[in-house]
């Protein structure tokens, strides 16, 4: 569970993140134990390797930076589905820099079929065209101001 899913907040534990993720995930699927639940999403990683997606795109770790619309595409070329982005903004040295915080890959209720995730508010414009550090995370493990990441409205 480490290297597959790991948290990425400063001063909480993987344990108490998994927990939170079981309370607020494991009911869509109706998992009867906490077992099923954590092999489906283990089972689910290994079928969406992002990282692998990425490379696939020629999109590395490290200090690059990409745009919303390089990392989308680098998913959705592998999966045929939208992905929903998350990056989480921070302000260094008076510039706004942006972290790849999250890949979601949505499915259907019981986990067999990809869909495309729902779109969601778009984030202010500066961020559509931002350039998106992937592999490097944000050196506060806060989130933004309004206590969440940032989600991307994508046109159909």
């Amino acid at each position: 569970m480490e290297a597959a899913w790991p948290n990425l907040l400063t001063g909480r534990k993987d344990r108490e993140f998994w927990a939170y993720e079981y309370v607020k995930h494991s009911g869509c699927g109706g998992f009867p134990t906490q077992n099923d639940y954590f092999e489906k999403t283990l089972a689910l990683w290994a079928k969406n390797n992002i990282s692998k997606f990425f490379e696939a795109s020629d999109i590395r770790p490290g200090h690059n930076k990409y745009t919303l619309d390089d990392l989308e595409r680098a998913i959705q070329k592998k999966t045929q589905r939208l992905p929903l982005i998350r990056t989480f903004k921070e302000l260094k040295n008076a510039t706004t820099e942006y972290f790849l915080w999250e890949v979601i890959i949505c499915y259907d209720q019981v986990g067999k079929s990809r869909i495309d995730c729902p779109l969601h508010p778009a984030p202010e414009s500066s961020q559509s065209k931002a350039n998106i550090l992937y592999g490097q995370p944000p050196e506060t493990g806060k989130t933004n101001s309004k206590g969440e990441g940032s989600d991307r409205k994508r046109e159909k």
